[in-house]
């Protein structure tokens, strides 16, 4: 498949990296000029679990590139921070053909509604993964997974050929992916993990093994999935909070991965924090469920962010 990864980061580098090694025709779009140039020089590095692997790659700063040297792409993943979702949309339409879908498998809750301010939303794939990724550098990327759980869905209307083509697509590339009207649950279900790792991950600069730590991590870590789980059963989704909790100290309770939004923080950018914690809230107040912990936390991210430079170390 033609796919093009717009954003080649932790997260876009890491999937853009197995795709190609799954055989697809991939291209990775990103603003780091020394990122894409070592891609383009030496191919893109991926460490996992079973070893190095050194991929060929096509990789460039500029979209209009992809769309010269090979038309419009069958796929478009977007990976970016979710603050620049509608830059990079705009960027993309230059590929975004009459045919082409976009899938968002980024954090939260939202990004799909800003696609659809330019793309049709019978083309619109919404996703979640529970993958993770670190960049170690300028063309070099780690897989820190601890599961590779994948959900699909279309933004509107049934799941068609081409979005099951796109989940065989996924699951070739190791994402064990699947497809369904039903995935908002998995996109809720890893919220549960989102504002915990990120939330509570970011404030306190650990890791995810460490926030899920007895006492203090894994008692903040109840209370959190314990409201994500009552917003979301508000909306219809039927989460079940012992399974929730039980899963998310399963999978990142060994963990050494830094969340995303721990990455953000470590450079002082602008975090998502909108579409995971500030989604939760936003959705508690909307549907009258009191969300405290939630609250405490996104106003706590917004106010650390907000003064980056001006904190005492």
């Amino acid at each position: 498949m033609k796919v093009t990864m717009m954003g080649a980061g932790a997260m876009g580098g890491m999937v853009g990296a197995r795709l190609a090694a799954a055989g697809n025709d991939v291209w990775l779009v990103d603003t780091w000029p020394e990122h894409v140039a070592k891609m383009q020089k030496e191919g893109l590095v991926l460490d996992t679990k079973d070893g190095t692997k050194v991929l060929k790659v096509n990789a460039t700063t500029r979209v209009q590139d992809v769309y010269d040297q090979n038309g419009y792409a069958e796929l478009v993943i977007i990976f970016v921070n979710a603050n620049f979702t509608d830059q990079i949309t705009r960027d993309a339409l230059a590929i975004i053909g009459p045919d082409t879908y976009v899938l968002t498998m980024q954090n939260g809750v939202g990004n799909a509604d800003i696609i659809a301010r330019y793309v049709p939303k019978n083309r619109i794939i919404c996703g979640t993964t529970l993958c993770a990724g670190v960049v170690e550098g300028p063309g070099h990327v780690r897989d820190s997974s601890q599961d590779y759980y994948t959900a699909i869905m279309p933004m509107e209307g049934p799941v068609t050929d081409k979005i099951a083509e796109v989940c065989d697509t996924l699951n070739g590339a190791g994402l064990q992916c699947e497809a369904s009207a039903g995935a908002e649950t998995a996109i809720w279900r890893k919220m549960c993990v989102n504002c915990c790792t990120c939330g509570i991950g970011m404030i306190t600069r650990l890791s995810c093994g460490q926030v899920c730590e007895e006492p203090d991590g894994a008692a903040l870590v109840r209370e959190v999935i314990k409201e994500v789980c009552e917003v979301a059963n508000a909306k219809g989704l039927g989460l079940d909070y012992e399974t929730e909790v039980a899963h998310f100290f399963k999978v990142y309770t060994p963990s050494t991965h830094y969340s995303s939004m721990n990455q953000h923080a470590r450079k002082h950018i602008k975090t998502e924090v909108e579409t995971i914690t500030g989604a939760v809230v936003r959705e508690g107040n909307r549907l009258g469920i009191p969300v405290p912990y939630n609250t405490t936390i996104y106003h706590l991210i917004r106010m650390i962010q907000d003064h980056y430079e001006d904190q005492m170390y």
